[in-house]
């Protein structure tokens, strides 16, 4: 169907993807009768969207492994100086040298409990969980095998 012009594949890109994007755009991929194969993208959307590929493809992989091995570190120094493994709500490491420490981001702690503290568990399991300490909690919802933790450590 050569010449028909539009094309059913369209592509939702949301706001929050776009930086300084007001309202959600409907991309339409261009279809075999359109010339070129451009989506007549503004030069500030071409950057952000090789910035996007180059996180995803080159930087994220390299930092994946980094960040993993260094949690692992910092997380068996932590379960070794502080006992973070055993934390209880009347004792537990409340700052990592001057980071505040979001315990309502792991064990399910915000959905269980809300603000009440001191019904929160405290311990600490793994270095997954010592990473979405460093996260709000709409961060952490990550499960440490996706490449967005990676990610939000560096935001």
């Amino acid at each position: 169907m050569a010449g028909t012009g539009a094309s059913s594949h369209k592509i939702f890109l949301p706001p929050s993807l776009i930086p300084a994007a007001g309202t959600p755009k409907t991309l339409t991929l261009p279809s075999a009768g359109t010339p070129g194969g451009s989506f007549n993208l503004g030069d500030g959307q071409k950057r952000w969207l090789v910035t996007g590929i180059c996180l995803n493809k080159i930087l994220l992989p390299a930092l994946r492994g980094f960040v993993g091995t260094e949690m692992i570190k910092h997380y068996t120094h932590l379960r070794t100086t502080h006992s973070i493994d055993k934390q209880s709500p009347s004792k537990y490491l409340k700052t990592d040298k001057k980071y505040m420490l979001n315990y309502a981001s792991i064990n399910n702690t915000e959905a269980k409990h809300k603000k009440k503290v001191h019904l929160y568990d405290y311990s600490i399991k793994s270095e997954v969980d010592l990473a979405k300490l460093y996260l709000q909690p709409y961060m952490a919802k990550f499960t440490g095998k996706d490449d967005f933790s990676v990610f939000y450590l560096f935001c």
